[in-house]
């Protein structure tokens, strides 16, 4: 035998007197874990808060119409009066419920039935 191989197995004989049981190795992992997150939540906590930045609102241009081709001017067109369409619309719905609030001549209790449900529906009471 040579002098390495001596050497090899004195060292493997020190490493079997070195290995431990099982719960042993068990307790000394839940040792690292901790220290290990206990060392993060010092970090966290010693940690300088970093800035907070501010950013910046940037106003929307003013489209120069005249400049820009006109299937996009079209399309800009549609819009604004899809969004008047759009508020008429409701303007006349908002009208038309006003409406169904006054007592009607003819059935009075008909149209104080309708409000009164109506009313309950915006407040969020009654059993519809």
């Amino acid at each position: 035998m040579d002098l390495l191989g001596i050497v090899r197995e004195w060292v493997s004989i020190r490493q079997e007197k070195r290995d431990h049981c099982k719960s042993c190795l068990i307790l000394q992992e839940q040792l690292i874990n901790a220290l290990a997150r206990e060392q993060k939540l010092l970090s966290v906590i010693t940690a300088k808060p970093e800035p907070v930045k501010q950013e910046q609102v940037i106003a929307p241009q003013p489209v120069n119409r005249g400049a820009m081709p006109w299937h996009i001017k079209r399309q800009i067109l549609e819009q604004e009066d899809r969004v008047k369409a759009a508020a008429l619309k409701r303007q006349a719905e908002e009208a038309q419920t006003a409406k169904t609030y006054e007592k009607d001549p003819k059935n009075p209790e008909i149209s104080q039935e309708l409000s009164i449900k109506d009313l309950e529906k915006e407040l969020a009471i009654g059993g519809e």
